[in-house]
């Protein structure tokens, strides 16, 4: 299986600020690992250099096991790949039932 680190395109993140007019971090490009494409926000210009520079975000409704939780920070864009390289991933039942209601 083989682990992509794609750069958004300016219309990529166009797209991304148009789906959350306010995003918490701009986004850099995506991951694809396992056929699966998770989008990955740059927090370069917000933290400083010896915290995580780059954070992979779970696709909708899914959380990365075994954390829980629908992100993952990473210090490096080799880091985005090793991390994203066969993500186990389970459905968010939080989220799940929020849309469900």
């Amino acid at each position: 299986m083989t682990t992509r680190v794609i750069r958004a395109t300016a219309e990529q993140r166009a797209e991304y600020v148009a789906r959350d007019p306010k995003p918490v971090y701009p986004l850099w490009g995506y991951v694809v690992a396992g056929g699966v494409k998770m989008a990955v926000e740059d927090l370069r210009k917000h933290w400083s250099k010896d915290d995580p520079q780059y954070e992979i975000i779970a696709p909708e409704h899914t959380v990365f096991v075994p954390d829980f939780t629908h992100t993952m920070l990473c210090h490096s864009l080799d880091d985005v790949k090793e991390r994203a390289y066969r993500p186990e991933m389970c459905e968010c039942e939080s989220c799940n039932s929020i849309s469900n209601a």
